[in-house]
């Protein structure tokens, strides 16, 4: 996890990318708004098509992990 705000992108198959713990004040995908502020209730599970990316803004680092479909 690198610094916030945190740019993942998917691989060439779709995936689901499950963010918990930390401290996350947002997340989009394609520019939109998926979770802020108290809606950012953790865990968060987000899919994404090949190569499409999500950003995410935290003020504790969250763990982020993938599931390859």
């Amino acid at each position: 996890m690198g610094a916030s705000p945190f740019t993942y992108t998917a691989g060439a198959s779709p995936e689901f990318v499950y963010i918990d713990r930390g401290t996350v004040t947002n997340v989009t995908r394609g520019g939109t708004s998926i979770a802020t502020g108290s809606s950012a209730t953790l865990p968060i599970s987000v899919y994404l098509e090949p190569n499409q990316s999500i950003v995410v803004t935290y003020t504790a680092a969250p763990t982020m992990t993938r599931d390859v479909l």
